[in-house]
């Protein structure tokens, strides 16, 4: 009989997971905004990102953000973000602090050209990201290559300068 419950547990929780899955697959970020930005420095800056996120899923945290945003010579800059937790079953937005450090091959000037333009053609973001669910279970994610100009135009990403 112990062995009958415990295999019945075990099909409502796949069942349980799979549906949450298919949820998951669901969340989507809605907008990305600039709230706050403070000068660290010459090379750095911390900033508060507004992100708008639709979660029909389960409670998670967004943590370890880090990043490299580069172009086909190397490296421009690198940032950090994180944690923010964003809650179960709603359309809300979120306040994630970050951090981005030039790097050393790139001046200030090179980088307000860009900015003044808007020509972000030539550069692209890795990021990584532990995501952990309110249950504990942790996951590494990873993405290489994203177009930095589809981040700020599909992101909603507001820049006022």
């Amino acid at each position: 009989m112990k062995s009958v419950f415990i295999r019945f547990v075990a099909i409502v929780a796949m069942v349980f997971m799979a549906s949450a899955c298919g949820n998951i697959r669901n969340i989507r970020v809605t907008s990305c905004n600039i709230a706050s930005i403070s000068p660290n420095g010459l090379r750095s800056v911390d900033a508060r990102l507004r992100v708008g996120v639709h979660n029909p899923a389960m409670t998670f945290t967004v943590s370890d953000v880090l990043g490299f945003i580069h172009d086909r010579d190397g490296v421009i800059a690198n940032f950090t973000g994180g944690p923010v937790t964003v809650l179960r079953k709603t359309d809300a937005v979120y306040e994630l602090p970050c951090s981005l450090t030039l790097d050393g091959k790139i001046s200030l000037f090179e980088v307000l050209s860009v900015v003044k333009t808007m020509d972000l053609s030539a550069y692209f973001v890795d990021v990584t990201a532990n995501v952990t669910t309110a249950g504990g279970i942790t996951k590494v994610y990873r993405y290489k290559d994203i177009p930095l100009g589809d981040l700020v135009r599909d992101g909603n990403l507001g820049i006022a300068l």
